[in-house]
């Protein structure tokens, strides 16, 4: 997980609050950024625990994590029209009720499928919240306050998902999983006290004229359906009637989506952003290092506790080499974004990418914490070397009084890469996994009573199949069965190697802006990340 939060100008000069209340208003915002960022960077670690605790396979787990992000990706544009339209306050804190009620639902949940269900609701209320806590550092500050207000909302992303692996990994190891939800209660709940009294009536000066319900529908739908295809085609089957069903919708629905941005007077995306090179390759890129950075993470956080053994600290402690990797180079590539062309850093920072997640796939089950750490630190120095100058140019071209939208379109184009990166990882996964699993399981010559655990047979995939094998030649096919496992991960990781090559090859689209010609800092306008 990557951690670059964004800010800019803006067009809204809505009265702000008296300036004793602004220091109270400003934390209360930070808060409600930072676990909901929290959450969203560190729910990957405690999977393997919910998994352990409440049974399903490798489907329901990247459920359990992407169907937060994916209900948060498509109400995000929705939810922020409507905050502008009714008030930033209206949003924000019922879009905080929801979240904790639902996180706390999470915390108690009986079953994968009830967490699931939670961890969409769960989304929904991040994606009201976030938007409008964002707005509000424009609408209810003025001059330097909203200069800091901007400078405080970064730092507060940044430090949500910089810590998130480490710490989501202590709360697992040493509470439960229960608790990196019962965190979430708490402190929406003390974003709900204090916001009450602090949230002020603002809105933005140039509502929108509708709310694009049909394209809100259409999109939402057209994203469901795909990552419900490559999710869950290993169990029903790639060429299953549902399956095929669910692509096709998926990719008319799409379509159709397209359709209606092109034709409605008032799109999700305006026209003169979409024209903007500049605006549609940055943040194309900034989802495919997205895509990269949550495979990678869900992939290994698995692997490493499961396969591994490691507890979820040490995994988690072992995935910060990534973070260790992006905060060495990141201030480097701070101070050359708008001085150099941007292609001399996002370049070599997808290539870097790619070499450190080709390394991590010739991983097999003995190999110790040592054997990651270069690959990653190598990684996550790609991710520090692409993040800032990624984000600065997606929001570049962006007008003074389109920041805002800027800003959500390209924090949408974040969680879509994101949910599209754990989809296809998963979806590698378990049909390699089940494939070569089957072909060496037929090879071996054994008798029929050392077969793999029925959920292996029957398409789907535990969350640790050898565990399950029993009968004559235990160990012999539980060692074909974990090694076949970590093969299966090495594949779908290949698919974030190649993603990270696509993406240096989209940034050679890239043109330089003007700044970055005459040498000078660019825009101030950047983007989370």
């Amino acid at each position: 997980m990557t951690a670059k939060d964004g800010n800019g100008r803006t067009g809204d000069h809505e009265t702000g609050p008296a300036p004793r209340s602004e220091n109270g208003l400003l934390a209360v915002l930070l808060l409600g950024t930072f676990i909901v960022v929290f959450d969203t960077a560190g729910m990957v670690i405690p999977l393997p625990a919910m998994l352990e605790d409440l049974g399903g396979a490798l489907d329901t787990a990247t459920w359990a994590y992407g169907a937060f992000v994916l209900t948060f990706a498509v109400f995000l544009l929705p939810a922020a029209r409507l905050a502008d339209r009714q008030g930033h306050r209206r949003l924000f804190l019922p879009g905080m009720a929801i979240f904790t009620a639902a996180s706390l639902a999470c915390a108690l949940a009986p079953s994968m499928e009830f967490l699931v269900a939670a961890r969409a609701v769960e989304g929904l209320g991040a994606a009201m919240a976030e938007p409008a806590a964002f707005a509000l550092t424009k609408t209810a500050f003025a001059g330097r306050a909203r200069e800091r207000a901007a400078t405080a909302h970064r730092a507060a992303f940044a430090v949500a998902a910089l810590s998130a692996p480490v710490v989501s990994g202590l709360i697992t190891w040493g509470l439960s999983w229960e608790f990196m939800f019962y965190l979430n209660v708490l402190t929406g709940a003390a974003v709900l006290i204090a916001g009450g009294r602090l949230v002020p009536a603002t809105r933005g000066d140039r509502p929108p004229r509708s709310l694009n319900v049909t394209g809100a529908l259409l999109g939402g739908l057209a994203v469901f359906a795909l990552a419900f295809t490559v999710i869950e085609g290993t169990r029903f089957g790639w060429d299953s009637p549902l399956i095929a069903g669910f692509a096709a919708a998926g990719i008319a629905l799409l379509a159709l989506f397209v359709l209606n941005e092109r034709r409605t007077g008032d799109p999700f995306v305006p026209r003169n952003l979409l024209k903007s090179r500049r605006f549609t390759v940055g943040n194309l890129a900034r989802g495919v290092g997205e895509f990269a950075s949550l495979g990678l993470f869900f992939a290994l956080s698995h692997v490493l506790q499961v396969q591994h053994g490691y507890s979820a600290l040490a995994a988690g402690a072992l995935l910060m080499s990534i973070i260790v990797g992006a905060v060495i180079v990141a201030p480097v590539s701070e101070s050359l974004t708008g001085r150099v062309d941007v292609r001399l850093l996002v370049i070599p920072g997808f290539l870097l990418i790619a070499a450190g997640t080709y390394w991590v796939t010739h991983s097999s089950p003995s190999s110790g914490w040592l054997f990651f750490l270069a690959p990653l630190a190598i990684a996550g120095a790609g991710f520090g070397l692409q993040e800032d100058p990624t984000a600065a140019t997606a929001l570049d071209d962006v007008p003074a009084t389109q920041t805002v939208t800027g800003r959500n379109i390209s924090y949408v184009a974040y969680l879509l890469g994101i949910t599209a990166g754990v989809a296809v990882v998963s979806g590698i996964w378990q049909n390699r996994f089940v494939t070569e699993a089957r072909q060496a399981l037929t090879g071996t010559g054994l008798p029929s009573t050392g077969e793999p655990p029925a959920d292996l047979t029957s398409g789907g995939v535990s969350g640790d199949p050898a565990a399950d094998i029993t009968g004559p030649n235990t160990d012999h096919l539980r060692d074909l069965v974990e090694t076949t496992f970590t093969d299966a991960v090495g594949t779908a990781l290949l698919s974030c190697a190649a993603i990270a090559v696509l993406g240096a090859i989209a940034a050679l689209f890239l043109s330089p802006a003007r700044t970055e010609r005459t040498g000078r800092r660019g825009s101030d306008a950047t983007a989370n990340g």
